[in-house]
């Protein structure tokens, strides 16, 4: 195998190209864009399916497809060709020819099980980067409502922190910090500065300000 592997990241199912097209040992693969016209031919090599990716490697070069971007499988268990076509999330097909019924079935066995895994995976990576559109659509193609629903709430809520409530007047996010930073100029006390900190730390636990905001405002606040 040629490729490196991930951190983490092992092999799970194995076929090589061996011989000719009948033979019961034929490993092909073709990209395909969503309609169906060809992109290339298919290339004879080696399959690897691991507990994140499937990896295709051709006496030219390689196909890599992570199993957290596959929006779907298609499985064909015709004696004659059998095969697997891969979704992605970009709307690009790429087919797989798996001569041998057992290694179609215990292929499809594999990625049947994989898939769901390396989906949610993906969704919550997409929460952590906060791409929260990303991650909303894959629980809803998953048929996992009580999920995308939870991302929502997070969205809402945080379209909630740019405004808030301060002796019942709405102000907003920059008007709060923007007062912050101006009272703590007023005296240059020890307990003042101390006071105007703890404001600000407060603020960043809310929500209010983020990592990046803080450290400018605590320069000011410190006279920095």
């Amino acid at each position: 195998m040629k490729t490196d592997l991930h951190t983490g990241e092992h092999v799970i199912f194995v076929k090589h190209n061996k011989s000719g097209f009948f033979s019961g040992h034929t490993v092909l693969c073709k990209p395909l864009i969503i309609e169906g016209k060809p992109r290339d031919k298919y290339k004879p090599g080696s399959l690897y399916i691991t507990n994140q990716r499937i990896i295709f490697e051709a006496k030219e070069k390689s196909l890599i497809v992570s199993l957290g971007n596959i929006d779907s499988f298609t499985f064909n268990k015709h004696l004659e060709c059998p095969s697997f076509d891969a979704l992605d999330d970009d709307g690009t097909y790429t087919s797989f020819i798996l001569m041998g019924s057992k290694s179609i079935k215990e292929a499809q066995a594999h990625l049947e099980d994989l898939l769901p895994k390396a989906r949610i995976q993906k969704a919550k990576q997409c929460e952590e980067h906060l791409d929260y559109k990303r991650a909303i659509e894959i629980y809803d193609k998953m048929g996992k409502p009580e999920e995308a629903a939870r991302v929502r709430k997070i969205v809402t809520d945080l379209k909630k922190v740019d405004q808030t409530v301060v002796h019942g007047d709405q102000v907003t996010k920059t008007e709060i910090k923007d007062s912050v930073v101006s009272k703590s100029s007023i005296g240059s006390g020890g307990d003042d500065k101390f006071t105007k900190l703890k404001e600000l730390k407060e603020m960043l636990a809310e929500g209010l300000i983020d990592d990046e905001e803080f450290k400018q405002m605590k320069k000011e606040i410190l006279g920095k």
